[in-house]
């Protein structure tokens, strides 16, 4: 019962920091988006917030992809073998290593999504006119 307890429990943390991290950015999302949408706006939002470095943008772009295809992994587990669909026992097969697998792949993207927050927040704020020049701090590039 604990690995489908796990299972579950990992999804539903993504999904509420993607959603808490969206609403932070101010940018909507809908009850019925699931993981990878949310993904997908957070990562489009965020882009558009503090763009990375061009040299970087390809192979960031390539791992934040990867990571949202382990978020679109841990959505098909959760509906397969989660809690909240009635199973009397685990289904053959399924072993530690899987719920380790969804709560790790939940685990880096609410890592990955608090720290890109946490930079956003040290940003500093816009000049409040095109000629205004800032004071020689510049926007770190996130990686």
């Amino acid at each position: 019962r604990e690995l489908v307890n796990a299972i579950g429990a990992a999804k539903e943390l993504a999904e509420a920091r993607l959603r808490g991290a969206l609403d932070r950015l101010g940018e909507p999302w809908r009850e019925t988006d699931d993981l990878s949408s949310l993904m997908r706006k957070w990562r489009r939002r965020v882009e558009q917030t503090a763009p990375p470095d061009p040299a970087g943008r390809g192979s960031l772009d390539s791992a934040q992809a990867a990571l949202g295809n382990l978020l679109r992994f841990l959505a098909e587990w959760r509906n397969a073998y989660g809690r909240g669909h009635g199973r009397p026992r685990y289904p053959p097969g399924l072993a530690q290593r899987h719920a380790r697998l969804a709560v790790d792949t939940a685990e880096t993207t609410i890592r990955f999504v608090a720290a890109t927050m946490d930079d956003l927040a040290m940003l500093p704020p816009e000049p409040a006119h095109e000629t205004s020049k800032p004071l020689g701090r510049r926007r770190p590039r996130l990686a």
